[in-house]
């Protein structure tokens, strides 16, 4: 998903203009991978900010799971394991974290809920206009809210 990879791409020149670094490929590679601690990248750009700026998790106006799930859908589609058929489900990891992804197709969620009013197996990812477009502002304002945080 190219949400997923802007948003990537905006966070790694955010601490590139941060550091004011010289070599930036070696040097954000490291420190990201110091700052993931196996974590991902995801996390290790969370933990930076958190770390080398005012960010704060609970004043940010996109909750971290929302971002999180976005990161997932992206994983999911772009390494989905099937390739005879025409869904793509969630990951494991995925359905474990987040059983109603913000991506689900609507529809086949309420077929697969169950009397505890939570999905049973995997969601098929459905990535609709209204969906794209939420999400697509829901990284704009995380950006906005982000770059607030400058200490440049």
């Amino acid at each position: 998903m190219l949400v997923q990879k802007a948003l990537q791409d905006y966070l790694r020149e955010f601490i590139l203009r941060e550091e004011s670094l010289v070599q930036p490929d070696e040097v954000l590679t490291a420190q990201l991978k110091r700052y993931a601690k196996g974590r991902g990248l995801f996390h290790g750009y969370c933990r930076y900010l958190r770390e080398r700026t005012r960010f704060e998790w609970s004043r940010s106006p996109v909750p971290q799971d929302r971002i999180e799930q976005i990161n997932l859908c992206r994983n999911d589609i772009a390494h989905d394991p099937s390739i005879e058929g025409g869904w793509i489900q969630q990951s494991p990891e995925h359905f474990r974290r987040f059983p109603e992804s913000i991506f689900a197709d609507d529809f086949l969620m309420a077929v697969f809920r169950t009397e505890t009013d939570t999905p049973e197996v995997p969601a098929v990812i459905s990535v609709t206009g209204d969906k794209l477009r939420a999400a697509i502002e829901d990284i704009r304002n995380f950006c906005t809210f982000v770059e607030a945080h400058r200490t440049r």
